[in-house]
């Protein structure tokens, strides 16, 4: 098994929001992000995602997280993530991954991981440790 661990700055724009009329006070927000990626080995990949992020109140959300990590030799990482968030004035976030597949050096990829984060609103930074193998 191998290990990947760094840390990602991005920014996320709101680009839509639906509020449930069936459900109150559910809405339905989506969001884009964008980022740079640096390992521990200092190895950068651009970031790009998308969130689907149900609040339920205004004090908690889930965050469904769809990720691409896109490294400087053209291979690619794809994952997705589930974050619960209770709000408690911190802005912390922390949640599992689920390795979706890759290209190039991460072709066949399959692993597990978890992130920890920060968010503002507007900015984000999260910590990412994933454990993965790839075929021989």
């Amino acid at each position: 098994m191998l290990t990947l661990k760094g840390r990602v700055i991005l920014h996320h724009t709101a680009d839509s929001v639906v509020v449930d009329a069936q459900l109150p006070p559910h809405k339905l927000t989506t969001e884009t992000l964008n980022g740079l990626f640096v390992s521990e080995q200092d190895e950068k990949a651009v970031y790009f995602g998308a969130a689907q992020i149900h609040t339920f109140d205004n004090a908690s959300f889930i965050a469904q997280v769809m990720e691409i990590y896109g490294f400087d030799d053209g291979s690619t990482i794809a994952t997705k993530a589930e974050i619960p968030f209770v709000e408690n004035g911190s802005n912390t976030y922390a949640g599992e991954l689920t390795v979706m597949g890759g290209t190039g050096r991460f072709k066949g990829i399959k692993g597990r991981g978890r992130m920890n984060g920060w968010s503002n609103g507007y900015n984000a930074r999260h910590d990412i440790e994933i454990t993965y193998s790839t075929p021989s």
